[in-house]
């Protein structure tokens, strides 16, 4: 399951359902893609992309 399934689909049921604020959700969404950063690039390197 993408990042992109779970933001379309159940966002806004688990959310709520969560009690997530705005900011914390943020800062979770930038650990998410700086992680998949460092994944990316870290495979370039390796020759896989």
């Amino acid at each position: 399951m993408t990042w992109d399934c779970v933001v379309t689909k159940y966002h806004k049921k688990y959310t709520g359902q969560l009690e997530i604020q705005p900011f914390p959700e943020v800062y979770m969404k930038s650990i998410v893609l700086k992680k998949t950063l460092n994944f990316v690039c870290l495979k370039q390197r390796q020759g896989f992309y």
